[in-house]
């Protein structure tokens, strides 16, 4: 018996020395790991305990293969949020160490969800969790969220290893052990040595199992497609228009509990489709795409008209009379109002007020301007907006009560800079990178807010689509 169970710690030790074995690959912890703008330097006391949680990740082939599908079903949501929000790719890794990417899991201390949530610090950012929905269930919309919240921490420590540390022990505990540790704020090196967090181990023994299979195969049966557009539908007419069961539509929607999606959800129903199905939808997407090339933009011009859309709501206070701004609590800038003004009315902490309404302290109130009190829209409830002269990103974004960051990723800009009157602003989708970008070229909207002449016509050249009067010599 003895002599089997040295054998047993013998096979145990190689292990830990020489790696983790995974589909015939083996994984040891190198002494030097990148991580976002950083290079992290593996001490052997951590490599020892790092590779433990390897072997532990690789242990069960079968455990393996059923994270490694839902990472090969998840992950292109994930990595495409992760670059329109500016956040280093590697922070993927950390979904699948919070939750293996399971919708519904939840922890023994109440965190929900694939970045494993708690509802306090879910809320903090703007998440939707209520009787019809909870969005920390949802693959883009908690990874939006995880995004907004790390970039707090960042903020404030420079550091992307330090803001990962922060997620999970508040940015008060990140601070005493980063302190305790001798690290030093905005530094772009670490060593990670037996004083290291656990949690930090764990990250790099995730990125290790993970980096080199991430993105080399498709899920081997699913596609999951975004229906951006199914507000009012039922999970039934989903099924019917998609020809998906009912039972795989709700297994890939947990963050609905209605049967029924709501008017005023923001987030888009994943259909889980078969390659075949994915493969035929996208052939008729292509021919609906060439197709909106022909859209008479300037029928958008007096929409705007009716946006902010402002109507009064049930309020406890009647010396505050509460107004909804596109069916958001909020409040019209007066005479006098200041930020903490409007934030006392709103009864929010200045902090929330600044975050809801994409501004800083410096932020100048505009007397007549629509602020909100809760998180604006991921889109807006109109398609397009052609811009004004003066109009700028932001006073677009609140017009509508659609997120700064929303606006700017729907229409592929990195940055908010200086917008040209005329300009096509995408409001509910994403613009089609073949799509090229829309102006509507007319002296009326160039010099003043007035109407323009609806009869237009329009040419396509290589970079964008050009909006001439009809009878221009253009």
């Amino acid at each position: 018996m003895k002599l089997f169970r040295l054998l047993l710690f013998f096979i145990f030790y190689r292990l830990l020395a020489n790696g983790s074995s995974i589909y015939g690959q083996t994984i040891t912890v190198p002494n030097k790991i990148s991580f976002a703008n950083m290079q992290l330097y593996i001490a052997a006391e951590a490599k020892e305990e790092i590779q433990k949680k390897v072997t532990s990740l690789t242990r069960s082939p079968k455990h393996y293969k059923e994270v490694f599908d839902r990472i090969n079903l998840y992950m292109p949501l994930i990595e495409r949020v992760l670059k329109e929000e500016g956040l280093p790719d590697d922070l993927k890794y950390l979904a699948i160490q919070e939750s293996h990417l399971i919708a519904d899991d939840i922890s023994e201390t109440n965190a929900v969800g694939f970045w494993q949530f708690k509802q306090a610090g879910a809320l903090e950012v703007g998440t939707r969790i209520d009787r019809y929905i909870d969005e920390r269930m949802h693959i883009v919309a908690s990874t939006r969220a995880f995004a907004k919240y790390i970039k707090k921490h960042y903020s404030h420590f420079n550091n992307w290893l330090y803001s990962l540390l922060a997620f999970h022990l508040g940015r008060g505990g990140a601070k005493t052990f980063i302190k305790g540790n001798k690290w030093n704020i905005g530094a772009r090196t670490a060593t990670i040595d037996s004083h290291a967090h656990w949690y930090i181990y764990h990250f790099i023994a995730h990125k290790l199992v993970f980096k080199d299979a991430i993105g080399k195969e498709l899920h081997p049966e699913l596609y999951l497609y975004e229906c951006r557009d199914c507000q009012g539908k039922t999970i039934h007419e989903l099924s019917q228009q998609f020809g998906v069961s009912l039972p795989m539509i709700r297994t890939y929607n947990k963050w609905l509990k209605p049967t029924k999606i709501p008017e005023d959800a923001t987030c888009s129903v994943l259909i889980p489709m078969t390659h075949q199905q994915y493969a035929q939808l996208d052939h008729l997407r292509v021919y609906s795409l060439l197709d909106k090339y022909k859209i008479n933009y300037s029928a958008y011009w007096d929409k705007a008209q009716n946006f902010p859309c402002i109507t009064s709501a049930k309020s406890t206070n009647k010396s505050q009379p509460t107004i909804q701004i596109n069916g958001i609590n909020g409040i019209v800038a007066q005479p006098n109002d200041n930020l903490t003004t409007l934030a006392t009315k709103g009864n929010i902490p200045l902090k929330q007020f600044l975050e809801f309404n994409d501004i800083d302290a410096k932020h100048q109130i505009e007397i007549g301007q629509a602020y909100y009190f809760k998180a604006k829209n991921n889109r807006a409830n109109v398609h397009y907006h052609i811009v004004r002269h003066k109009e700028t990103w932001w006073s677009i974004a609140q017009k509508y009560g659609i997120k700064l960051s929303s606006l700017l990723s729907k229409n592929r800009a990195r940055k908010a800079l200086t917008l040209t009157a005329g300009r096509v602003l995408w409001l509910r989708f994403m613009r089609p990178a073949n799509i090229p970008i829309a102006y509507l070229n007319d002296p009326i909207i160039n010099n003043a807010p007035s109407k323009p002449d609806v009869a237009q016509t329009y040419a396509v050249t290589e970079n964008t689509t050009t909006y001439f009067k009809k009878g221009s010599n253009n």
